[in-house]
């Protein structure tokens, strides 16, 4: 089993939970500079954007840095989720809650990163973080979606293995990734979360990029 005595930089963590509920040693870390412009209302959130001032990104701890993947807390934030069949209908029904298309009418600033799930059973889906306003103002309550396809959901509050890798997330680079990870787990001695072969892709940057981008698989741990 491995310890949770992370050695870290305030560079090598993307957000940071300033309280966490983990019953374990996590090294208090000074966050990384605030945004900085008329957007950078964070209000009760905590959260901490990495180079640009207009992206919100979800909340986490390193717990445990390992040669192939990082041991993360994540606290609990909301989500915008809908079920999909081809990515661009998922880009496009959840950029379209974004751009207004809810009860509230309100535009919402960007996030990242694009997570999809892919459960043993039932229909992959693909969800955002929802946390503040185009103006920068938190959003503390989610409007509801004007797409019933749609829904707002609570993601978080659990221990995740993260696995990075660049380029096209193809089903063979990422089943591929999957793969590492779980051996990386079983030599470290963790136990997945979700039985039945479950896991999530990550995905950062413009949806439109033709440029390298960075991916991440996620595998939720018993700890």
């Amino acid at each position: 089993m491995i310890a949770l005595s992370p050695s870290l930089s305030a560079r090598e963590c993307t957000c940071i939970h300033r309280k966490s509920s983990v019953s374990c040693v996590v090294k208090q870390v000074r966050p990384l500079r605030k945004p900085q412009g008329p957007n950078c209302r964070l209000g009760s959130r905590i959260v901490v954007a990495q180079s640009t001032a207009d992206v919100d990104f979800p909340p986490y701890s390193i717990l445990n840095k390992r040669s192939e993947y990082d041991l993360r807390f994540y606290n609990v934030y909301k989500v915008v989720r809908m079920p999909y069949e081809r990515r661009d209908e998922g880009y496009i029904g959840l950029g379209a809650y974004f751009d207004g298309e809810n009860e509230g009418g309100l535009r919402l600033r960007q996030s990242q990163p694009v997570v999809m799930r892919f459960p043993a059973t039932g229909s992959k889906t693909m969800e955002l973080l929802v946390a503040s306003c185009l103006d920068g103002d938190p959003v503390d309550v989610a409007p509801q979606p004007l797409d019933r396809r749609l829904s707002i959901e609570a993601a978080g509050g659990e221990i995740a293995a993260v696995l990075r890798f660049q380029g096209s997330a193809t089903r063979e680079a990422t089943e591929k990734a999957v793969s590492t990870l779980r051996a990386a787990l079983a030599q470290d001695g963790l136990v997945e979360g979700e039985e039945g072969g479950a896991f999530r892709l990550a995905q950062y940057g413009p949806l439109n990029s033709l440029s390298t981008r960075l991916n991440e698989v996620l595998l939720p741990v018993k700890m």
